[in-house]
């Protein structure tokens, strides 16, 4: 759609806010036109549809909105594309067996780079505030280090743009420490079937990645029982 606005003698007049589902829907190539023409690009909102799961139990969905500045989604687009070319989806034929498993695989290993940020769980709003990058692309993408609504939304992004169905999941899990504390993770759709899958619980552990034939969440693992899709 952001096509049809190119070649508008308007364009220049007013600032443009671009908002989009995620990041495989705005290439960094239709940015680059849109600034040759001139256009003001305020921000760029990503919707993120989350939804709420406690217990199996209680589902609703709801719309949490990250803004970023133009430069700053440059970056974090142009690390996702490192990611999914340095998967080498390109090479992969479409017709082998479990090709989503084997594209997940590999961005597993390599998303396990980016490290869990213990400074950004502090109850101060200060401390939230300046860590909010944690909890949206930047920190992980730029950063190389997020918390688990950081992983989510990485994950749900990166797999978007494989054409891999990847949705935000968040609710809570039971912390041996903390008790029940906030949580959030993904479902995804591999090879026609849905599976939960908690990436935080895995960041420090490549073992961890293996599909085990056990079910819960916020252990280390996906769960291989079917789930629906929404």
């Amino acid at each position: 759609q952001l096509d049809s606005y190119l070649d508008k003698d308007t364009i220049e007049q007013y600032p443009i806010r671009i908002a989009i589902n995620n990041s495989s829907e705005l290439p960094i190539e239709i940015l680059n036109k849109l600034q040759k023409k001139g256009a003001n690009i305020e921000s760029i909102q990503i919707i993120n549809n989350q939804r709420l799961n406690v217990d199996g139990i209680g589902e609703e969905n709801f719309k949490i909105l990250d803004i970023y500045d133009m430069q700053t989604y440059i970056k974090c687009k142009t690390k996702i594309d490192e990611y999914i070319k340095e998967v080498g989806i390109e090479d992969l034929p479409q017709n082998i067996p479990n090709r989503d498993k084997v594209i997940f695989g590999r961005m597993c290993q390599l998303l396990s780079r980016i490290t869990y940020d213990y400074s950004a769980i502090s109850d101060s709003k200060e401390i939230y505030r300046k860590k909010r990058t944690s909890r949206n692309l930047v920190g992980g993408l730029l950063e190389d280090t997020c918390v688990c609504a950081g992983y989510a939304e990485i994950i749900r992004n990166i797999f978007s743009a494989c054409n891999i169905p990847c949705n935000f999941i968040c609710g809570f899990r039971d912390d041996k420490d903390e008790g029940v504390v906030g949580h959030a993770w993904n479902q995804i759709r591999l090879d026609g079937i849905w599976y939960n899958f908690d990436f935080t619980q895995v960041a420090d552990s490549i073992h961890k990645f293996l599909i085990r034939d056990k079910t819960g969440l916020g252990l280390g693992y996906i769960d291989t029982q079917r789930i629906d899709s929404f």
